[in-house]
This record gives C-alpha cells, structure tokens and sequence, in this order.
C-alpha cells in the first residue's frame, strides 16, 4: 500500500492511494486512487475522490470497476449548502477495505437557514434544514428516497428543542427477517416518521435529551418515548396492534411494530436496525 498526500493553495490537499494483494493461490487485485480536499474563501469546501480497481477476469467497463464522490459544501453561519454525488460500479471490488455497498449511484443535498434574533433574551439561534437523499442501483431503479424538514431551537441557556418529519420509500428487491419470525416483504414501502427531542444543556445538574416519535415501519408501526441521559440510555416504545397496547421500558432501545407479513404477533427490534437499508 502506497499513499502520497500534498498541500496545495493555503488549506487544500491532494493525494493518490495504490494498494496490491496478491494472495497465494487467488488472483491479484489493483486498487487506483485519486482524492482532493478544496478549501476556497472561507466557508467553500469542494471534496472528492476517483477510484478504480482491478483484478484478472473481472471484466466490465471502466465505470462498473470504478468509484468516484464528489461534494460541495457551504457552511456560513445564516446559510447552510451541501451536495453530495456519489457512484459506485456493480463491479468494484477494493479487497483491501470495507464496502458496504456495491452497484448504487447516491445524490444527496441539503439547505440549510439559521437566523440569529437581534434582539431576544433566551432565544440564541433558530435552524430550519431541508434535506433529500436519493438512492438508485446500477440498473437505474429507485432503491431508497428519504426526504426530511427539521426545525432547531438554540436557547441561550444552551439548551436546544429540535422537531423534524421524514418522508421515505424504500423498494426491497428480496425479503428479509426483521425479527424472528417476521419478515418484511419484498417490494415497495412508503413509510415516515415524526420525532421531537429536547436536549439539556451540559451546564444543568442532570442533562441529557427526552425523544418522543411517532410513525411508520414498512408495513408496522411504532411509536417511541425516548429518556436519555449522559451515563445511561432508555427507550420506552410501544405499539397497537388490534385493541392491544405494550409499553416496555428497555435499556439501549427497542422499536416496537405492529404484525407485519410472516409475524405473529408484535415483535421487538433493536432501535438500531431500523435505518436498516438492504445491501447495506
């Protein structure tokens, strides 16, 4: 493994990384890259990488073997801009690495406004953020899309109340297990979620941030009470399915769902896994 890097103007870098593994008995593979990180004025950065792999028989076209990324982010205080573009070929392999996922295009952009009042005796900043990202695979099909609006409260005691509500689609191309028991259909799944989080500054005696959500979950649904404290993390969720309610207080954080295709019953699935993306 090879990795050169270089500073370029007064706070920008370019690099080239090369790796080779050869291993006994299996074929070699090749590993090109190309990075830059742009830094222009004083909140402009542009960053960005191209890479290419390759192995003996692997075939397919420069873009299936390939990777690139590139970003633009604008980061003023009252204005906030980021785009993001990413590729990845159905036929790049890095073997020295970790891909999470193969054969996707990801466009994602961000706005943000941040106004300051001029003249407020508790309120510091309000943030109002738009958000969308959009995934397809390599055939061009739409695999994920999530559409977010957040608004932020900044108090100047330091501590911050955050609402947002998230619109998503998500198209399955196998099923798979959620829970035992239950699986998830394959196809497409419209969901959402609307969530609000206090959060106590760091300055109060016992700090920490209280969650409650409610919404959607492929074909179940959840709803979510959420205490959090800085040593300790506890989520109470519950669910409805038929005349029937749980509450359940748990420690790391469970997500209640109603009865989905092959369950029998409710099910409980870590919190964790519900940003679950297929090939993820």
């Amino acid at each position: 493994m090879v990795r050169l890097r270089r500073d370029v103007l007064r706070r920008s870098t370019v690099g080239v990384i090369a790796t080779h593994r050869a291993p006994e008995g299996g074929a070699d593979n090749t590993v090109l890259g190309f990075d830059a990180n742009l830094w222009f004025f004083q909140n402009v950065a542009v960053t960005g990488f191209l890479s290419y792999t390759d192995s003996p028989g692997l075939g397919g076209t420069f873009r299936e073997r390939a990777s690139y990324r590139g970003e633009f982010d604008y980061s003023a205080d009252r204005y906030g801009v980021t785009f993001e573009h990413l590729m990845v070929g159905r036929r790049f392999d890095p073997q020295i690495g970790f891909l999470r996922r193969q054969a996707f295009t990801r466009n994602y952009g961000q706005a943000r406004f941040s106004p300051r009042p001029a003249q407020s005796a508790r309120i510091r900043k309000h943030t109002f953020e738009l958000e969308l990202d959009h995934i397809a695979g390599s055939d061009g099909v739409l695999e994920s899309r999530e559409a977010k609006v957040t608004y932020r409260l900044e108090l100047n005691n330091s501590d911050q109340w955050a609402v947002d509500d998230s619109r998503n689609y998500e198209f399955l191309r196998e099923p798979f297990e959620i829970a035992s028991g239950t699986r998830i259909r394959s196809g497409a799944h419209h969901f959402g979620d609307l969530r609000t989080v206090y959060q106590f500054g760091p300055q109060r005696r016992v700090s920490g941030a209280a969650t409650i959500g409610l919404g959607t979950l492929y074909d179940g649904h959840n709803r979510e009470v959420g205490p959090r404290r800085s040593t300790a993390r506890c989520r109470w969720c519950h669910n409805r399915p038929g005349s029937r309610a749980l509450i359940v207080p748990c420690l790391g954080g469970w997500l209640f769902g109603s009865p989905v295709a092959g369950g029998g019953g409710s099910q409980r699935v870590p919190c964790g896994e519900r940003g679950r993306r297929m090939g993820g």
